[in-house]
């Protein structure tokens, strides 16, 4: 008797976290401004190993939202710090900032300039509500590459009366332009507050495998990782 009432306890509990649904959408404040710590580290073969670490901050700044939810932001990064071989190295990437139109569902209507690490860790949602074991497909621009993206809702949990979403992404792309040929993939795990509408953490990797050619000379062979992660460190008001 006991035996069987646990089971159904535990029945009865699976049924509820698989039926768990949430409706992803990013929700924006005006005059709030979203800081996060961002790293990227990268480990190449071209065609000597290549391997450092560069670290910034990385802000969205709310300048407005209309009534259906499209939000102006203003995206921006710090400037990068890099370590190679263990020392500190020089860094020739200057801060980046754009200005860009976003809609609640993630998808970018315009942007001032094509900004690479906003479009690495905005994810696109589906129109109607997921639960665990959702999936979706989306498409992304990474480094002049169309990437296809598979992805999947791994979990939903509570967290402080929030809705805490694990998603994992991967995908995959073809080059065949400017010279270089080859594939580009990724894999990558999102956490996001879907109470807050806020992206909590992010982490990824990008794997290249590219041929370059050499103007007559023998082709060049590049392919590496690079690693990512976004986490949030806070939320200001101005």
């Amino acid at each position: 008797m006991i035996r069987t009432a646990g089971l159904a306890l535990g029945c009865l509990f699976a049924a509820s976290a698989c039926s768990q649904s949430v409706t992803l959408r990013y929700h924006y404040t005006p005059g709030t401004t979203l800081n996060y710590k961002m790293s990227i580290q990268v480990n190449m073969q071209v065609p000597s190993p290549m391997n450092s670490t560069m670290t910034m901050g990385f802000k969205t700044q709310v300048l407005k939202v209309a009534p259906n939810g499209d939000a102006t932001l203003k995206v921006s990064t710090s400037s990068p710090k890099m370590v190679s071989g263990g020392k500190e190295a020089p860094v020739n990437t200057p801060p980046q900032t754009a200005t860009m139109t976003i809609t609640p569902r993630g998808e970018v209507k315009g942007m001032s300039t094509q900004m690479g690490s906003m479009q690495q860790f905005q994810t696109q949602f589906p129109s109607g509500p997921v639960h665990r074991g959702s999936t979706w497909e989306t498409s992304a621009n990474q480094g002049g590459v169309k990437i296809d993206i598979k992805n999947k809702v791994v979990s939903i949990s509570s967290s402080g009366g929030h809705q805490i979403v694990l998603i994992s992404a991967t995908g995959a792309g073809k080059m065949n332009t400017g010279g270089a040929r080859g594939t580009i993939g990724l894999d990558i795990s999102e956490t996001f507050d879907a109470t807050a509408g806020v992206i909590k953490s992010v982490t990824g990797n990008i794997r290249t495998d590219l041929t370059l050619d050499s103007g007559g000379g023998k082709p060049m062979k590049m392919g590496g990782t690079q690693k990512m992660s976004l986490t949030l460190v806070n939320i200001t008001k101005s």
